[in-house]
């Protein structure tokens, strides 16, 4: 009733309303999709951002994708899980800890204030199972690919360790390129983490998703 102006209304609303968000943060490389997906599997209530943007965040977010959703069918995509969702809200919708832009696709600010005000819960695994996932998640992309998102980010990584990671790209040393640049992510991430108050780590190295799932969720049933 009211056609698509009276909708949008509706969708934007949506985002005005608290819900009881929990985030899952971590460095990049620490499986946060992947175990939100798990949780999702254990009953748990779950938004994933990533999947209804078609886009992983980072420079490298777009690669192995196809075309993204215009911002507003964003949003509006948003809203209706968020309306499907809050039956069973109550007990805490999980979401990944994310910039306010996915690729095209931008965070409502409101929700987004939201989300940056919920409970963090950190999940922490070593360099070693970080770089291995990195390599099975790029390594069977076109190196052409991942040269130009490497490009993208060259002034943030500095002549230095972009010129080794294009040089490990071309040569395929897979995780050569993945250690040349975490560097840089993990101290983004470090430097944006100082920022939340409510958190807490939670070292997941060696478990599986299923398993770190139903750790997840122990603590925070208390957390």
């Amino acid at each position: 009733k009211g056609g698509y102006k009276a909708y949008r209304r509706w969708s934007l609303n949506q985002f005005e309303r608290q819900w009881p968000l929990r985030i899952i943060g971590g460095k990049t490389g620490s499986g946060k999709t992947s175990l939100l997906l798990s949780l999702e599997k254990q009953g748990i209530s779950i938004i994933d951002l990533e999947g209804i943007a078609n886009h992983k965040g980072s420079s490298f977010g777009g690669i192995g994708v196809s075309s993204q959703p215009t911002s507003e069918h964003f949003e509006n995509s948003l809203a209706e899980k968020l309306n499907l969702l809050k039956l069973t809200s109550k007990k805490g919708i999980w979401i990944e800890d994310e910039s306010i832009s996915l690729g095209k696709c931008r965070i409502p600010k409101a929700f987004f204030t939201q989300m940056k005000n919920a409970p963090l819960l950190e999940i922490v695994r070593t360099k070693k199972e970080r770089v291995q996932a990195l390599v099975e998640e790029y390594g069977k992309h076109p190196p052409e690919d991942l040269t130009e998102a490497t490009l993208r980010i060259s002034k943030r990584l500095g002549p230095q360790r972009t010129a080794i990671a294009l040089d490990a790209i071309k040569n395929k040393s897979w995780e050569e390129a993945c250690l040349s640049m975490l560097d840089y992510y993990d101290k983004c991430y470090d430097f944006s983490l100082e920022k939340i108050e409510n958190k807490k780590q939670i070292d997941i190295s060696g478990m599986n998703n299923q398993s770190a799932a139903i750790k997840l969720i122990k603590i925070g049933r208390v957390y």
